[in-house]
């Protein structure tokens, strides 16, 4: 089994520090997020607005573990 993300600590947390602190530093922004997808009809299907579709195995969807090129070629494609 995969890890399963604790999205309510992520929200309550992360999220508001976040936006707080571009708010201190009155920085007007908008956060657009995407879904980088093995499965691009799949994650479709469900509504998603953006997707990336990789095409890497399942387990590494940003390239293996140290491959620093291929994460980032990933990150900056999507």
């Amino acid at each position: 089994m995969g890890y399963t993300v604790r999205a309510e600590a992520l929200l309550q947390q992360t999220v508001r520090r976040i936006i707080g602190q571009l708010r201190e530093e009155h920085v007007d922004a908008v956060v657009l997020t995407i879904s980088i997808s093995m499965m691009p009809e799949l994650t479709a299907s469900v509504g998603v607005p953006r997707i990336a579709a990789v095409e890497h195995p399942f387990g590494v969807t940003l390239g293996l573990p140290g491959a620093a090129v291929c994460q980032l070629g990933v990150g900056h494609g999507a």
